[in-house]
């Protein structure tokens, strides 16, 4: 038999769960988890903790009609010749299919139907232990009934105005103390700090996104012209980045350190490409340490601070949507965060009428045109 270590996504996996084209073999033991394992293992999966090895046995045709087999707990279907067995990882994929189908079946050992639900609360504030829960119903029909209740109950309530969230941007002042802060504090691992200056410096200076920053390889890095090639990023757009001597100085240290000149840019303590979770918790973290942390300061925060940093600089408006990546110039508008101390410098209608009328009297005293 020869094996194939691929990857396959959960949603793959519980498509053919429930297509009845994976199947189990008779005298494997039953479906045993409680509820509470189940919330701990999609707890796991949000984590990006390691959930172990799924096992498949990929199935002849012929001999698979021919075999005696069981539907994953939960599914009724199983095909006339199912596509593969699973010899390990029962458990999981029953959890996952079980929470998410919601089949019309009673919990194993229990009297009960149960449902698994997702506290968004806790997940946006990345507070994952006790994300997932679950409750029990009497049958599946007292389950369609509360839903139906809640339904009515919805459809009399009016929903409220939706109101802009408001969006923070890092200071002159925050910037010096993050970047203070990240050079100087002690390393929880070999080369942390030098590699969250740079993951702070790719959102500040080049304004990319959290999955942009996750997906940076090596061979998108062009030292020679000083620029970065964005490769399928949000909406399917390429676009090219560049970055500034102080950034490229750190690239090629970095560069160096790790030994890596192929694949992942920014990697995780274990050498491998940098997940979600860890990079939000590097950045969150330096807010909080470096003493900067407010309400609305997130990871997307460096990518508004690099916005206004160009308006400021007086880039305009196509160039930034162009350097972001938005579509529409709607979009970039949100990014621009004008403040009182904007206004200070902006002068009155008389004395636009001065500056205009002295910088033509200087002109022509130099002999300049317009």
């Amino acid at each position: 038999m020869e094996e194939n270590p691929g990857t396959l996504s959960i949603k793959k996996l519980l498509e053919n769960i429930d297509d009845g084209n994976y199947v189990i073999p008779y005298f494997q033991r039953d479906f045993e988890w409680n509820a509470r394992d189940v919330c701990d293992l999609f707890e796991s999966i949000l984590m990006n903790y390691y959930s172990g090895l799924i096992l498949l046995w990929d199935l002849n045709p012929e001999q698979a009609k021919e075999e005696k087999w069981d539907s994953v707990w939960g599914s009724e279907k199983i095909k006339d010749s199912p596509g593969k067995a699973i010899l390990d990882g029962q458990q999981r994929l029953a959890s996952l299919y079980y929470a998410i189908y919601n089949p019309k079946t009673i919990f194993p050992n229990r009297k009960s139907y149960y449902v698994f639900s997702l506290n968004l609360i806790k997940l946006l504030n990345e507070d994952y232990d006790g994300a997932v829960e679950y409750k029990c119903y009497s049958s599946y029909r007292s389950f369609k009934d509360m839903k139906e209740r809640e339904k009515d109950i919805a459809s009399k309530l009016k929903t409220p105005k939706k109101e802009d969230k408001k969006r923070e941007v890092l200071s002159a002042f925050d910037i010096k103390k993050i970047e203070v802060y990240i050079k100087n504090r002690t390393e929880k691992f070999k080369h942390e700090n030098l590699r969250d200056r740079i993951i702070f410096y790719l959102g500040i200076k080049c304004g990319l996104r959290k999955s942009e920053i996750i997906k940076l390889n090596w061979e998108d890095m062009d030292f020679t012209n000083s620029e970065l090639k964005i490769i399928g990023s949000k909406g399917g757009n390429d676009r090219v980045v560049y970055f500034n001597g102080v950034l490229k100085k750190l690239l090629l240290e970095y560069k160096l350190t790790k030994g890596l000149y192929s694949g992942g840019l920014i990697r995780g303590k274990n050498g491998n490409r940098i997940c979600s979770n860890s990079l939000q918790k590097a950045i969150r973290r330096a807010y909080k340490e470096s003493g900067v942390y407010r309400p609305g300061l997130t990871l997307h925060s460096l990518r508004h601070t690099y916005a206004e940093s160009l308006r400021k600089q007086g880039y305009d408006f196509s160039i930034i949507q162009a350097l972001l990546g938005h579509k529409s110039l709607e979009t970039t508008a949100k990014y621009i965060h004008v403040t009182r101390e904007d206004w200070k410098w902006t002068p009155a209608i008389g004395d636009i009428s001065k500056i205009v009328y002295n910088e033509g009297i200087r002109r022509r005293e130099k002999g300049k045109i317009w």
